[in-house]
This record gives C-alpha cells, structure tokens and sequence, in this order.
C-alpha cells in the first residue's frame, strides 16, 4: 500500500515533468497532471486521480490556495473518519510560467481539521449551501506559508 511519502518521493524525482499547457488552466488541469505522473483520472468531487493505492486530490495554486469547505462537509458528514490514503497534493506553479516550481502533499483529515470542520457543523456548510441552490461557495484561504508549515510533505 502505498504512502504520502512514495508520493512526495515519486513527485520529487519527476517534478521536472510537471509542466505543460495543463499548468496554466484554472480548471481541467487534473487529466494533464494525473498523465505527467503516471495516475489514474478519476471522476470524484474530493479526489481527482489515484497514484497507486492513493487517493490524490490536486490543488495548483500560486501564493494561496481556497478551498470550498461544502464537498468535504459532505465527505464528513458520511464518513467521520478520513482513512490516510486520501491525501491533498498542492503544486505551486512558477510565476507566469508553464511550470511547477514545488510541491506540498498534507493527508485531507489532516486539511479537514485545519478548516475547523467537524462532523458536528458539516451539516450548517451543507445546508447554507443547499439553501442557496448551491450558488453559495464557501471557502477557506491557506496561504503558500500555511501549507508548507502543516504539511505531511513540506514543499521541495
């Protein structure tokens, strides 16, 4: 089975290859990354490919990172314990450039309890949302710094 580490291990040694077109988009890079690291896409609302036996959701991002808090209100709200083969991977792209300059990979229970969410008020953030015909997002802002300090892989 495999583990954040062989991640970060396996990122590490390809970072070279984590360039391209699929770096610029705002959204729809997963396919492009999942390709460039040899995953598997998949079609999940807090997960978007697997590396081996991981469960891998992408975030590419500059200074910060914001994160919608409603989809893993609802992965909490079914499951109340985040197994540690879910882990959230954050690519820092290179300025302007087509380019991942480093890498930060933190287990999502982990990102979980630093949004302050609990199994408790997981239902308020969905129901807020519901409310709003889920035209309500409502997100969390990790700094570069943040994630880098509370990482499970500190960035490389």
């Amino acid at each position: 089975m495999a583990k954040l580490q062989d991640l970060g291990s396996h990122l590490k040694r390809n970072l070279r290859y984590l360039h391209g077109p699929w770096v610029k988009k705002a959204s729809g890079y997963e396919e492009g990354f999942a390709k460039a690291i040899g995953a598997s896409p998949v079609d999940e609302t807090v997960w978007d490919c697997t590396w081996r036996s991981l469960r891998v959701e992408v975030k590419k991002c500059k200074a910060q990172a914001w994160i919608p808090l409603e989809p893993y209100a609802e992965l909490l709200q079914k499951k109340r314990k985040i197994s540690n083969d879910l882990v959230t991977l954050f690519l820092f792209r290179k300025g302007d450039e087509n380019a991942i300059e480093s890498f930060s990979l933190m287990l999502t229970s982990k990102l979980i309890q630093l949004m302050g969410l609990k199994p408790k008020n997981a239902p308020l953030v969905i129901e807020l949302a519901n409310s709003f015909n889920k035209h309500l997002n409502i997100q969390f802002r990790l700094t570069k710094n943040q994630i880098i300090a509370k990482a499970d892989y500190p960035t490389q």
